[in-house]
Order: structure tokens, then C-alpha cells, then sequence
């Protein structure tokens, strides 16, 4: 692995690149000039990058660290964090063309505990589309109480839709809660495990060798034996980067089946994912999931609808969906994207997208979280880069 010193403020220290990194420069050089920028700035500790054009992958790239004293690498595990749901999303899809459930069910038809409560007619459908409404805002758990198993992280919820659930009402908004009810949904409509199904279903069909929903106590010692488990940083002081506490490679998310925080892959993988839903919406008879299925994922199910922040952001199911008309101030993958470009992007360390006019798949994930509006404006010059560097603009 080459090994790049730096000196900074009198201080020593080292920035690790990828030998591809280094090759890259005269493919991307505004893109990798920016990124290497934001390491001086203390803006990241580490970047994890793939990026496919047609069928052709041009790009997969590592630099900085993923741990103490562990470099980035292309094969390490990231956390995509919410980035995961569109995962989770096709997988219920896929159970969905199989006979075991239908977008219009309710969830609380596979958890009889949910049944009585403010959340008993959701359905699958406003519950992928981020189109659940009428509930306390304060429902949504906090990261530390969601480091639990899948039954347990359910009764959480449970517990706060019981002390929250019948006060103010909040119009639709962006949650997360609901995803870990459908992914025990899942498992009971399925009668198996959600990190077994994902892997049947997902991981294994579309060639994502590196990916888990909750590993196992064997692999995550494979893995950690390798230094390939990636411990998520904070900058938001911009002067050291802190390890995240319950996000090292020893966190106990590395086990758990809870989608927005269980999930390890790598941008590569998700690269991959992007692919197949590209090549389903276009009709490919090798699909793995149907060209009305991934039509109907990459839709816009809810549209228009200003949420309590005022954020105006489309969603698919499972996906984001670039909403920049509405005002600049929504742009969700950059200015020079087509409108119909979906992905995800992951609590303000991760970015995913497909644009299908380009049939371009890309994937970042940037090791070190910057909280609110300036993680947004990083992956937005991000994406003006890389589209600058490939020749693709409007």
C-alpha cells in the first residue's frame, strides 16, 4: 500500500493511497485535487470510491485510513448506514414477486403487537416510500438504543409508538424506524432470518461478495483478522478526528441484523446493486428483479410533499430521488444529474446514486461525518466534480 507523508501545522502524519489513486489523477484530477483537499482540511479521515460507466468499471479507489493504524482499502467493510434501505427495499420486492407479501399489506399484519396502535394501517408501501404520517416525531429511537437485536429494536419502537404515538401529529417525514419494523415484517412473511433472506436474495444473485446484514461471530473475526473493518470517524471539529463510539471494528452493529445501522459492504458492492437495478429498468432478461419492479421501485411514490423541516425530497421505494426542481436547495446528487437519478445517501458519511441517462453507478463513502447542510454541500461539489471530470454535463 504506497504510503504519502504530509506535514501539517508542524506535525507529521501520513495519508494512504491506493496505488489506483495514484494512477487516477490524470482521469479525474478535479475530483481527487477536491478529495485530497478535504484530508488537509480535516474534513475526512478516509474515502472509499467505485464509479461505473455503462458496463465499464473506470474507478475504484481508497485513501486515508479506515482505523487506527489501518489504511483504507477497497475491500474494507464500510458502514453505508441508511444507505442500506434500498437494499432492504428489494429484498421485500423480490419477497413481493414471490407471493409472500404485497406492497398494499400492513405491516402490523406480520407484527400482531402493532396492531392496535397509531402505526397498525401502515402499509409496506408508505412505509418504503418514507410516506408515513400522523406520528410523533420523537417515535424515532436513538442510534445507541437501536444496538440490539432485531426483536428487541422492534419492542423499542413499540414502546415509544405507545408513549408518543396518539399526541401531535407530524406530516410525512424521512424515518427510519420503520424500516427495522418491515425487516422483522420480512422475516415473519418469509419465515426467515432478514440477514439470511437479504442474502439469498440480494447479496448472493447480484454478486455482492462483500456484503452482510449482521455477520456472523466467524466472519467478523475473518474479517477483523484481515484489517478490513472500517471504525467511523466524526469531523465536525475539523482539527482531529474522534472514533465514533458503538462504530469502531469491534462495534456490536457488526452482528446485528438492523438495516440502517447492520449492513457491511463496499462501495463496489453497491455499485453492483445500482447496476442490476439499471439494467432491470431496462428490460434485461437476465434480470434479477423485473423491469415493472424496478420501474416501480425507481418511481416517485411520494412526490411533492413538504416535509416539517420544509425539505422537499422525492422518494421511490427504498430511494431517494433527485429533487432539484422544487429548489436548489433539495438537489440530492448533484446540479448535473438527469432528474431521474435515484440512490441514497447515508448519515453524513456516504453517497450512492445511479443516473440512468449515463448509465452511471457511483458510490462514496467518506470516513469522517460532518453533521448538517455541510455534509450535503461536500457530496453535491463531489458529484459537480466527477461529472466535470467525465465529460458528462448538461
Amino acid at each position: 500500500m504506497p504510503e504519502t507523508e504530509e506535514r501539517s501545522a508542524g506535525e507529521q502524519r501520513y495519508i494512504y493511497r491506493s496505488a489506483a489513486w495514484n494512477d487516477a489523477y490524470d482521469s479525474f484530477p478535479l475530483t481527487l485535487a477536491w478529495l485530497d483537499s478535504g484530508f488537509s482540511a480535516g474534513e475526512h479521515a478516509g474515502i472509499q470510491l467505485s464509479v461505473q460507466l455503462d458496463n465499464d468499471d473506470i474507478a475504484s479507489l481508497s485513501a486515508g485510513i479506515a482505523g487506527p493504524n489501518r489504511p483504507m482499502r477497497d475491500d474494507s467493510l464500510i458502514y453505508p448506514l441508511c444507505a442500506s434501505k434500498p437494499m432492504l427495499a428489494a429484498a421485500i420486492i423480490r419477497a413481493m414477486e414471490g407471493g409472500a407479501l404485497s406492497l398494499s399489506n400492513r405491516v402490523s399484519s406480520y407484527i400482531p403487537e402493532l396492531r392496535n396502535g397509531v402505526a397498525g394501517n401502515l402499509t409496506f408501501l408508505q412505509c418504503l416510500a418514507h410516506a408515513v404520517d400522523g406520528v410523533d416525531l420523537r417515535v424515532e429511537p436513538s442510534s445507541e438504543s437501536m444496538m440490539t437485536s432485531l426483536p428487541a429494536a422492534v419492542l423499542v419502537i413499540l414502546r415509544r409508538l405507545r408513549m408518543y404515538g396518539e399526541s401531535w401529529r407530524a406530516p410525512a417525514n424521512y424515518l427510519t424506524w420503520p424500516y427495522t419494523l418491515m425487516a422483522a415484517a420480512l422475516e415473519n412473511a418469509t419465515q426467515t432470518p432478514v440477514s439470511r433472506f437479504m442474502e439469498d436474495e440480494v447479496f448472493i444473485p447480484l454478486g455482492m461478495k462483500n456484503s452482510h446484514l449482521g455477520m456472523s461471530t466467524d466472519a467478523v473475526a475473518s474479517y477483523r483478522a484481515r484489517d478490513s473493518l472500517v471504525t467511523l470517524y466524526n469531523c465536525d471539529s475539523r482539527t482531529a478526528a474522534e472514533p465514533i463510539p458503538g462504530f469502531g471494528d469491534d462495534s456490536p452493529t457488526l452482528e446485528l441484523a438492523i438495516p440502517s445501522m447492520g449492513v457491511r459492504t463496499t462501495t463496489a458492492d453497491i455499485v453492483r446493486f445500482y447496476g442490476a437495478l439499471l439494467a432491470a429498468r431496462a428490460g434485461d432478461a437476465r434480470s434479477w428483479l423485473s423491469e415493472s419492479s424496478a420501474l416501480m421501485m425507481t418511481a416517485r411514490h411520494r412526490a411533492g410533499i413538504p416535509e416539517e423541516s420544509g425539505a422537499m425530497i422525492d422518494f421511490g421505494l427504498g430511494v431517494e430521488l433527485e429533487s432539484r426542481h422544487y429548489d436548489k436547495l433539495w438537489m440530492s446528487f448533484g446540479p448535473s444529474c438527469d432528474l431521474a437519478t435515484f440512490g441514497h445517501k447515508g448519515q453524513s458519511c456516504f453517497m450512492s446514486f445511479a443516473d440512468p441517462r449515463w448509465k452511471l453507478k457511483v458510490a462514496i463513502f467518506i470516513n469522517g461525518t460532518i453533521m448538517g447542510m455541510a455534509h450535503g454541500r461536500r457530496v453535491f461539489t463531489f458529484a459537480q466534480k466527477l461529472y466535470q471530470d467525465l465529460g458528462l454535463l448538461p
